[in-house]
């Protein structure tokens, strides 16, 4: 397979490109597949190869191979390799990380628990201060290029969390005097050192497919989807029916969301 065709399938279906990865007996074979890719790739195809897959890849390749990944990857694929990393080698990683920002937040993802919210944790997201003026705040988000997947922050001056933005509502306003404020909704608080399970009632969702997640200073520190706690739950080969409806419900929410990022992305930005 061409190098082209080798960047556009691991970036384009990571999860199928990892499951092929995975197949390889031999850690060299894959190591070589993963030399091709876009840099900045390898820790998030690593993150989704199965347990033994992962062990016996990660076992055979040298610090420096490690490092060298983390300090291309985001902050949410590298969290997610590490956690499939024995606690002393990973502390060993990061510390090795020449970038001090990067260093810092891995070291505070990776130390959550197996089990925790902030295990789980995406960073990746769109942040808007509350007093941004209607007009202004899907040139805010674009600008920003954070996933669409968790929600829309919207924050006090004080950089602390206020809610997310109402994409419904915001879509549907026509008063250009309007702020992010004005089209805010506030769930309640979610912790990173809480049990994941403790978001496996589908009424802790309050209709969002994903939540954000804030130290006890009310600052958010990322966001947890619901796709994702399915993924884990199913990782663990969990057979929760609760879960399973909030996934049913995730899935019809973003069939309306799709639309609505579509109009908000779209027209708006032609105005």
């Amino acid at each position: 397979m061409s190098k082209h065709l080798l960047h556009a399938f691991a970036t384009q279906e990571p999860e199928r490109f990892a499951e092929l990865l995975g197949t390889s007996k031999d850690v060299s074979s894959m190591l070589e597949i993963l030399k091709v890719i876009p840099d900045g790739t390898e820790c998030d195809v690593v993150a989704r190869l199965t347990t033994e897959a992962a062990g016996r890849l990660l076992s055979g390749l040298a610090d420096q191979v490690l490092v060298r990944w983390l300090e291309s990857a985001s902050l949410d694929a590298g969290r997610r390799m590490l956690s499939r990393i024995n606690s002393d080698r990973s502390a060993r990683l990061i510390q090795e990380i020449s970038d001090r920002k990067k260093r810092r937040g891995l070291r505070s993802l990776a130390g959550f628990p197996p089990g925790s919210i902030g295990a789980l944790v995406q960073t990746q997201i769109a942040r808007i201060r509350e007093d941004t003026p209607a007009p202004d705040i899907a040139e805010n988000i674009t600008r920003q290029g954070a996933s669409l997947e968790g929600p829309i922050l919207v924050e006090r001056d004080d950089g602390t969390l206020r809610g997310v933005l109402d994409l419904a509502r915001f879509v549907q306003n026509l008063e250009t005097a309007a702020t992010a404020g004005n089209f805010c909704i506030t769930p309640r608080p979610v912790y990173p050192d809480s049990p994941a399970s403790t978001l496996e009632d589908p009424d802790a969702w309050t209709g969002l497919s994903s939540l954000p997640v804030v130290d006890h200073g009310n600052r958010a520190i990322g966001y947890i989807s619901r796709s994702v706690l399915e993924k884990a739950a199913r990782t663990q080969n969990r057979d929760d029916p609760p879960l399973g409806s909030v996934v049913e419900l995730s899935k019809r929410y973003w069939e309306v969301s799709a639309a609505l990022i579509a109009l908000i992305f779209g027209g708006r930005t032609e105005r």
